[in-house]
């Protein structure tokens, strides 16, 4: 009897604290909710239960919290699903997809090295590890890409180089994980084709995403500007990286675009740094851009080759020092 009174006291207590956080829904903090647990973005507080915009919730769970549509509580995660079939269809654009056949259910598991390097054929079914370093939201209010690195105190780390590797979501079999990808922290097994999206190594066609834990985010690689610019000594290597330039000065702002970028006369929302290193707005845009001149203690972001172009990609306004 005990026991049962204790049990609908703590049932009621989590009933009463409501959600916190923000209405933004693009806000990157959690919304707490009951039994000590937090939506994730995207999501929504009701009855001290996440029940998401996007189907699911965030990674960790308990017998009594909602995972959401496409993922299940297993020993205390979340698990994404495993949808085995192939996938169709396809995108254009910096860092997108082209389109395929269905694929097959056999996975190479591989590293992350070996996909950045070539060594695979095009469109071979692969399952790699990585931390989730970035996800991009796009204007639809989609998940787009996620971009994994293999963690520095993991089994199957080799180095920095080729270390990094952007996830093409768009054309993944599960809709749910345009919704809610896990989070940066969030080691994650992908299965997906490899593909060669004119010079950048990427997997796509996701037919498997699921969380295996946490992890910390690997620290940026610091390196000179003209290192990673278009056709620069490392920026093959540290492609799909965290990289930081420091003390860099303006050069050149909303510069030439490059094959399908600024199309019809609209604005790349670009500029250029000293050693001829474009800053992009994939996931952040500084507003308003900088004038020619202005100094920057340093920029970090993602390192991403688009549209012919190597450009770092700043995740938010903290990637970004004056």
């Amino acid at each position: 009897m005990i026991r049962t009174l204790m049990f609908l006291w703590t049932l009621m207590m989590a009933l009463s604290l409501g959600c916190g956080g923000t209405d933004d829904p693009t806000s990157q903090s959690s919304m707490m909710v009951g039994f000590g647990q937090s939506c994730s973005v995207n999501a929504d507080c009701q009855t001290n239960l996440c029940h998401p915009q996007s189907f699911r919730c965030t990674a960790t769970c308990t017998e009594s919290f909602q995972c959401g549509a496409g993922a299940s509580c297993e020993g205390g995660i979340c698990q994404f699903g495993t949808a085995a079939t192939g996938g169709t269809g396809g995108g254009n654009g910096g860092t997108g997809g082209t389109g395929g056949a269905g694929g097959g259910n056999n996975a190479t598991q591989v590293d992350i090295y070996d996909v950045k390097v070539g060594t695979l054929a095009d469109d071979t079914t692969v399952s790699v590890e990585g931390v989730v370093t970035a996800v991009r939201l796009n204007a639809d209010n989609l998940y787009s890409h996620m971009v994994l690195q293999v963690p520095v105190d993991s089994a199957r780390y080799r180095g920095q180089a080729n270390s990094g590797i952007w996830v093409y979501l768009n054309n993944a079999d599960n809709d749910a994980w345009r919704m809610n990808p896990p989070m940066p922290g969030t080691l994650v097994r992908v299965t997906g084709r490899t593909n060669d999206f004119y010079g950048q190594w990427q997997i796509q066609h996701i037919e498997a995403l699921q969380s295996v834990g946490q992890s910390t985010i690997p620290d940026p690689v610091v390196v000179p500007s003209g290192d990673i610019s278009t056709g620069g000594a490392q920026a093959s290597a540290l492609e799909g990286m965290l990289v930081t330039v420091e003390d860099v000065t303006v050069i050149e702002v909303e510069p030439e675009a490059g094959p399908g970028d600024g199309q019809d006369g609209m604005p790349t929302y670009e500029f250029v740094v000293d050693g001829q290193l474009r800053v992009d707005d994939y996931f952040y845009r500084l507003s308003p851009l900088p004038t020619v001149g202005t100094g920057f203690q340093s920029i970090t972001g993602v390192l991403r080759l688009g549209n012919a172009n190597t450009k770092i990609e700043p995740r938010g306004p903290s990637d970004i020092r004056q």
